[in-house]
């Protein structure tokens, strides 16, 4: 079905999943940024949890994203995410990967829910 792994974003507003590589040579993975801020990605799992069901377990909504950050260092949480952001943008690669957070997916589906993640913080 068309949508169905659309990443929701909103009530109304998904990331449409695109196809990749998923070859290992074609991988950045973001782990070792993504865990520097655990406690972020934790809160953002309502669903299950993300080494069940992926980004599946998540809620990317607005008032779940400020949710997930109220109590944190948000100045460093946007920081360390833009830095992510930039870094991928420079890469040749093109897809990413979480073994922490099981998924994998394109740089720009990726780098856009950065960008929405980013701006509701």
């Amino acid at each position: 079905m068309k949508g169905e792994n659309d990443l929701i974003i909103g009530e109304k507003e998904r990331i449409q999943r695109i196809d990749f590589d998923p070859s290992g040579e074609n991988l950045t993975n973001v782990d070792d940024v993504l865990k520097t801020q655990n406690d972020f990605w934790e809160n953002l799992q309502v669903f299950c949890l993300s080494g069940c069901c992926g980004l599946g377990a998540f809620r990317f909504y607005p008032a779940d994203i400020r949710n997930a950050a109220d109590g944190l260092d948000t100045a460093l949480l946007k920081e360390n995410l833009s830095k992510l952001k930039d870094d991928l943008l420079k890469s040749e690669k093109k897809a990413v990967a979480s073994l922490s957070f099981n998924f994998s997916m394109a740089k720009t589906v990726f780098v856009t829910l950065l960008d929405h993640i980013i701006d509701h913080i």
